[in-house]
């Protein structure tokens, strides 16, 4: 699905069944970001509104695609920039994060970029997901492909070989 960052966004309805809580997850997908941008834009934001939050995946700079997690919707305390990878801009590239335990990673086209802890529950508030911006903020300019949020399995723990199909119903 192509962003052109002036007003397209998708936005699902609050579901308790998006709240990862301390299980096991896996959050993937294709992007191909097609021009560079300036400031911060959002890939991915698990929210319950503009007021609290759970999960972001986006970039503040030029150079990374990052990962910011919280455990009470109103600071980035699971995980605040960690690295999911390098920006690439006009190619397709796989980003993962993953969460096995209390032990989460984030991958790059398969290569592990980043590893930490923490036993904190993120937070559950009636999660919605918004794909291509933030609550009201931060386009994302670019293709968005094969997003998938797996609930209770870590897919990714070593080094893989990202998927070159469209993803079957598992």
């Amino acid at each position: 699905m192509y962003f052109d960052g002036t007003g397209d966004w998708l936005l699902s309805t609050a579901s308790p069944n998006l709240a990862l809580g301390s299980g096991d997850f896996t959050i993937e997908c294709w992007i191909n970001r097609s021009t560079p941008a300036s400031g911060a834009g959002v890939i991915l934001q698990m929210s319950a509104g503009t007021d609290s939050y759970s999960l972001l995946f986006g970039y503040i700079s030029s150079s990374n695609y990052v990962v910011y997690i919280s455990s009470n919707g109103s600071s980035w305390d699971i995980a605040s920039a960690q690295v999911l990878g390098a920006i690439e801009n006009d190619v397709w590239v796989h980003y993962a994060l993953t969460r096995q335990g209390s032990t989460f990673k984030t991958f790059r086209n398969g290569i592990q970029q980043a590893t930490w802890t923490s036993s904190s529950s993120i937070y559950q508030a009636s999660n919605q997901v918004t794909v291509g911006r933030a609550q009201g903020t931060h386009p994302y300019v670019g293709y968005i492909d094969d997003l998938r949020i797996t609930k209770g399995i870590a897919r990714y723990v070593n080094n893989f070989t990202p998927p070159t199909a469209a993803f079957l119903n598992k």
